[in-house]
This record gives structure tokens, C-alpha cells and sequence, in this order.
């Protein structure tokens, strides 16, 4: 029972520090083009972790035998699945945006019964949480954001961001179903810096004009960008970590990422100008709220490990 709230106050953790990188964000994209500044971001969050390593027992020779396994993550977590949340959240609404990706722990849940067999199968329960917890997202999203006229290619940028939320999800399943042998936080630092140069270099054949325009740049981006850095590194180390716990739910763990739009909606109250208390979030937040706590009801089955 310690462990499985450990494991809870973790996830908590994780979705909060994710959650930050909205308001960040709005800061870094008044300098930077979104796949650049993704790139900058995530190739620092991966120098960041590197310190780290040295104090843990890291088997060093793990890199050589894993290495495709190394280079999987860094194209499908880094690269492949912020590349296209980028490419669709250019084309559709930011509240279209935020309903797509609240899907994902709805589709973890759903991977999760058909690939991790009896340690995760779908259950009425987690039915009920997945409803309430989707309600809550798209009452928030819908609230906090203005509903702006459909841009061409606005099925294309869904169909990006549904893509990216999949790839997502998936690489959740992977961890859980096979655990790297290699150290969660050596995993998620190959991952980041890999991917990041990726993104880079991606971002120099799609963003070349507004590379050009890059200008000198403000003491308040580098404090975003700090952060937007630690935000990968610390939440997918976490996240790493919660999903190579042997027995852990990888469906009822990913319902608390619907804290997620909870968490960057009250942080952007706090910090960025302009933004208002409103009372249909906090309605949101009850509803999620309910979601989480449906989830933990005592099962037969409940994490002790």
C-alpha cells in the first residue's frame, strides 16, 4: 500500500512538472519556431541528465548491446511523437489540441487490455474513470480556450496529433511489457539528446525562415528555456521509473496524467499575464478529480510490490 501511493504521489509529480511546460512554452514560442526551440530543449534536457550517471551504477556496456533499443526511443518518444504534436497543434485549436491529447490515457488503457494481458485488463472501474476524467479535460479545454475558425489541413493536423498521442502510449506499453535492462535515467537521457538533434535538424529544413529570424534573445527566454529543459528530463525519468515497477498499472497510473490540463491551466494563472480564474476549471478539476479517485478504489489486484 506504500508503494502504490508512492507510485501515485510520483505520477502526481510528473503531470505537474509536464504541466509547466505550458506556460514556459508561451514564453519560448514568442522567440523560437516550435520544432527548434522542441529541439533545444530536449537535447539539453538529455546534457542535463548526463551528470547524473556518474554516481549510479549504470552498466556502460548495456549502451552497445541495446543500442537499437536506445535509438527506438529517441525516434519514437523524442522525435517522431513531439514532431507531430507540433505539426498538429500549428493547424487546430488549442482547445481541439488539448482534447486529443487527453485521449491518452484512454488509449493506454485500451493498448494495455489487449498487450499486457492479465496485469492490466480493462475493467468497469476503469471505464467509469477514463469517462469522468475525458469529461473533465473537455470541459476545461473548451473553457480556457477560444474555439477559433477551422485553418485548412485541419484534419491533417488532427490526424498528426492523434498519431503522436498513439506514438505515445505505445512506447508506455513497450516499457512496461519488456523493461530496458539499461538505467531509466540513462535511457531518458540517450533518449532526449538523440531525439533533440533530430528535432534540430528537422527544424533546418522546415523552419529555415524563421530561423533567419531569430534575434537576439531576452534573460526571460533563457529562464524558459532552463525549464523547458528540466521538464523532459525529470518528467520522463519519473515516468521511466513508474513504468519498470514490477505489477504497476500502466492504465491506472496514466489516469492521473489527466491532472495534466488541471495543473498547466492553475500555473498559468500564477505566472502568466493575462490569464483569469475561471469557475468551469474548477468544475473541470472536480470531475477529474472523481476520475482518479474511481480509479483507486480497492481491487483484488492493487499494486503491493
Amino acid at each position: 500500500m506504500k508503494n502504490q501511493i508512492k507510485y501515485n504521489l510520483l505520477a502526481v509529480v510528473a503531470s505537474l512538472v509536464w504541466a509547466s511546460a505550458f506556460p514556459a512554452a508561451k514564453v519560448g514560442f514568442e522567440y523560437l519556431p516550435p520544432i527548434f526551440l522542441s529541439g533545444v530543449r530536449f537535447m539539453f534536457a538529455g546534457i542535463i541528465l548526463a551528470p547524473f550517471l556518474i554516481g549510479r551504477k549504470v552498466e556502460w556496456s548495456v549502451f552497445k548491446d541495446q543500442w537499437q533499443y536506445l535509438l527506438f526511443f529517441a525516434f519514437f518518444q523524442t522525435f517522431l511523437q513531439y514532431w507531430l504534436f507540433y505539426a498538429g497543434l500549428i493547424i487546430v485549436p488549442a482547445a481541439v489540441g488539448a482534447i486529443i491529447v487527453g485521449l491518452g490515457p484512454i488509449f493506454v488503457t485500451i493498448l494495455a487490455h489487449f498487450f499486457l494481458g492479465q496485469r492490466d485488463r480493462l475493467s468497469m472501474r476503469k471505464v467509469f474513470a477514463m469517462v469522468f476524467g475525458f469529461a473533465g479535460v473537455i470541459f476545461i479545454s473548451v473553457s480556457t480556450s477560444e474555439m477559433t475558425t477551422v485553418k485548412p489541413f485541419f484534419y491533417w493536423g488532427v490526424i498528426a496529433l492523434v498519431l503522436s498521442c498513439l506514438v505515445g502510449c505505445i512506447t508506455n506499453i513497450i516499457i512496461a511489457r519488456r523493461p530496458i535492462q539499461l538505467d531509466h535515467i540513462a535511457l531518458n537521457s540517450v533518449s532526449c539528446f538523440v531525439g533533440g538533434v533530430m528535432l534540430l535538424v528537422t527544424a533546418l529544413f522546415t523552419e529555415q525562415q524563421e530561423i533567419a529570424l531569430i534575434k537576439p534573445l531576452p534573460p526571460a527566454f533563457y529562464v524558459a528555456m532552463i525549464w523547458l529543459s528540466g521538464i523532459p528530463a525529470l518528467g520522463f525519468s519519473i515516468w521511466y521509473f513508474l513504468l519498470s515497477r514490477p505489477n504497476i498499472s500502466v492504465s491506472e497510473i496514466n489516469i492521473i496524467k489527466f491532472l495534466i490540463p488541471v495543473f498547466g491551466v492553475i500555473l498559468s494563472w500564477l505566472i502568466v499575464k493575462g490569464e483569469s480564474f475561471n469557475i468551469q476549471t474548477v468544475i473541470g478539476t472536480v470531475i477529474i478529480a472523481a476520475a482518479i479517485i474511481i480509479i483507486q478504489l480497492p481491487t483484488k489486484n492493487k499494486v503491493t510490490k
